[in-house]
């Protein structure tokens, strides 16, 4: 299954087709069924749901992400979310799983409601501060110092759907290192 996240991370960063992009992420989708737990998935659930939705992959993949989280009675703020955002979802937790770097995406969800630039303020101190450093305890951390070349990309794939969800001018936000400014703009 990681080999598949890293497949998908590098194809991505080498600027792949959409087409070449959707292949990969479906096959994750269908891998996810058979193997995803969430005591170790919680970063590969967030990153499916918010890829899904700067692709605006079909209802069903949704479906299948939901089921996920209802069967492993996933809690957790970010993830309701984005669940909202692309299925029928009524729960929406105050807690975080992983509060260190995710409780930030509230303040980023809660300024976009009166003042979207203030929201993109955030979202920037959360890709240039906070983002990066709050995975320092992931096997991916780091990996582009590694002498045996496995770097595939940083990505913070929610930010796209955040800004994607919230109706955000990204402009600003297109050279930021780690955010997938072309998965945001894939239909235009």
């Amino acid at each position: 299954m990681q080999y598949k996240y890293k497949v998908f991370r590098a194809k991505y960063s080498l600027g792949m087709s959409k087409v070449e992009i959707e292949k990969c992420y479906y096959s994750i989708i269908n891998s996810m069924q058979e193997s995803w737990k969430k005591s170790n998935g919680y970063v590969s659930m967030v990153w499916m749901l918010s890829i899904g939705i700067m692709l605006d992959a079909e209802p069903d993949i949704f479906e299948k992400l939901k089921s996920l989280v209802e069967r492993d009675h996933l809690n957790d703020y970010l993830v309701d979310f984005l669940l909202q955002n692309s299925t029928q979802w009524g729960k929406q937790t105050a807690k975080f799983e992983f509060p260190r770097p995710y409780k930030a995406t509230q303040d980023i969800i809660s300024l976009a409601q009166t003042d979207k630039t203030a929201a993109v303020e955030r979202l920037k101190k959360y890709l240039q501060k906070e983002w990066y450093r709050g995975h320092s305890d992931t096997g991916w951390y780091d990996d582009h110092k590694s002498k045996w070349n496995i770097h595939t990309g940083y990505w913070c794939f929610e930010s796209g759907a955040l800004a994607k969800i919230l109706g955000l001018d990204d402009s600003t936000l297109k050279d930021q290192p780690y955010y997938p400014y072309d998965m945001v703009h894939w239909e235009k």
